[in-house]
């Protein structure tokens, strides 16, 4: 019986005095409020070690006086501040394997040798070894493939580094961001090499799609400014041919002679002429003609009374032939009312403009037997030729097109 009571102290004894040196280690290799913490627990433990130490060696003056339970109560006291004061039990560490394990990227580390020493969950899932197969011990190279060689330079020059390879797992290429350091030891002596595998698959797929559109949307761009520049280009060839069929259209006009009569009507009775004004260059009339109602129309009084009726600028037209210097001409008369009693006549030679007509329509044909589409505008853009060709292309007949505005 008295041997087993011993056996069973010093299994007591054995069991608090392991964990007394694993108390003593942990505070050696703690930091910060952890280090406190475990100092102070061994503290207490180690008054109670010395009370019972002095109690069994007889080393108190009175020999029945156990400090042990004074010591244990010190040492509860101790536990208590430890408790309030540094939050034991609340701040806890968390241990550095499991922190190693949660990291979603994958780590390894390997000795100088490029073996494996250390390799985390989510490195043993990405290499994904053999069934059986255990990655610690193995060579790093076999599972980098293609990017050995240059990772192999990279550790011969004992260089930190950092940058984006790409690798194949699964059947399927992958990009990690990938970093190189120096694992060393208390002394500085390089140990080995720890590798982290960030994965930017993702991020790189995005990154290169958004370069693809950006060059398509480069594409579109500079294909759309080159069709503007060449509408632009097209518009200012167009707008110099509307400039000059303006200038020659002027100068047609400047050369069409032109007689202005105002005419006085004196109710029922024969309308009295006179002549307002004479232009120089159309002095040759009068001398072609001694009658100045030669070159008046023969229906002139029905065209100055609805003249007078319509007035509000109502212009009646009309076209009639007579001879000049024995020649035929075709002149054009335009009637207005300027009163109730009073017409305005402009009496014009347009014999050059229906030659001009005839070439014109002559030009006409020309054009719509050209097998391209021809059209043409005036300054406001509005279409004044569309020949047979343009029909065809853009569907829409003459009759509709002619005369409204290009745009549309």
């Amino acid at each position: 019986m008295a041997s087993a009571f011993w056996l069973l102290v010093v299994n007591d004894y054995l069991l608090v005095m392991i964990g007394t040196f694993w108390l003593l280690a942990t505070t050696v290799q703690a930091k910060g409020i952890f280090r406190r913490q475990a100092a102070a627990l061994l503290t207490g433990i180690l008054l109670v070690w010395i009370a019972n130490f002095l109690y069994l060696g007889q080393w108190v003056s009175v020999s029945w006086l156990d400090l042990t339970p004074f010591a244990m109560t010190i040492a509860g006291a101790i536990y208590v501040w430890n408790l309030l004061r540094l939050h034991l039990f609340e701040v806890v560490p968390v241990a550095r394997t499991v922190i190693y394990e949660s990291i979603h990227d994958a780590i390894v580390v390997t000795d100088l040798h490029q073996r494996i020493v250390e390799i985390n969950q989510a490195a043993q899932q990405f290499f994904a070894p053999p069934p059986g197969r255990q990655l610690v011990g193995t060579l790093l190279s076999p599972l980098i493939g293609e990017q050995a060689p240059s990772i192999s330079a990279i550790i011969e020059q004992q260089a930190e580094w950092r940058g984006d390879t790409r690798l194949v797992a699964g059947g399927a290429e992958r990009v990690f961001d990938l970093r190189i350091s120096t694992v060393r030891g208390g002394d500085q002596c390089p140990l080995g090499w720890l590798y982290i595998f960030h994965d930017i698959t993702r991020r790189w797929q995005a990154e290169h799609e958004l370069e693809r559109l950006a060059l398509q949307l480069e594409e579109r761009v500079q294909e759309r400014t080159h069709a503007l520049e060449t509408e632009m280009a097209e518009r200012q060839v167009a707008l110099v041919a509307l400039a000059e069929s303006e200038g020659r259209n002027r100068a047609i006009l400047d050369t069409i002679p032109d007689l202005m009569v105002r005419i006085t009507c004196n109710g029922g009775n024969p309308c009295a002429l006179q002549v307002e004004a004479v232009h120089p260059d159309r002095k040759s009339w009068l001398h072609a003609t001694q009658r100045l109602d030669a070159l008046l129309p023969a229906n002139l009084r029905q065209l100055t009374d609805r003249a007078v009726c319509n007035q509000s600028g109502h212009v009646e037209r009309t076209e009639y032939d007579v001879l000049l210097d024995g020649e035929p001409a075709v002149l054009e008369a335009r009637i207005t009312s300027i009163s109730e009693l009073e017409c305005l006549a402009m009496i014009r030679d347009i014999t050059v403009q229906r030659r001009a007509e005839l070439q014109l329509r002559y030009q006409a044909n020309l054009l719509d037997n050209i097998s391209d589409a021809v059209i043409s505008v005036d300054n406001n853009l509005r279409v004044i030729s569309w020949n047979r060709a343009a029909e065809v292309l853009y569907g829409y007949p003459a009759t509709e097109v002619i005369g409204r505005p290009l745009r549309e």
